[in-house]
């Protein structure tokens, strides 16, 4: 059975402000997943184009990360949605 996985990446630099999911988790296309505060003190939502299970977390809340750290990894369902 052919699978794909997704690593979710922040974009940004600096703390983990919330983390809104959980390992083994359904998460939908585009749902957001972690709320990171920049450190210019903006909130910018952490989202990805596909549904599928949460396999696993990388940071939890409070967290400092990096550009490009890897926050969760997601197993596409492969299902076609609306946005697709």
């Amino acid at each position: 059975m052919f699978q794909k996985i997704h690593e979710v990446s922040s974009f940004e630099q600096g703390k983990i402000a919330e983390v809104y999911v959980k390992p083994l988790e359904y998460v939908y296309e585009w749902e957001p997943l972690f709320t990171i505060q920049t450190e210019n003190g903006s909130l910018a939502k952490v989202h990805v184009g596909a549904s599928g299970i949460i396999k696993d977390i990388h940071v939890t809340a409070g967290e400092t990360i990096k550009a490009d750290t890897v926050l969760a990894v997601i197993e596409d369902d492969l299902k076609l949605s609306g946005s697709d």
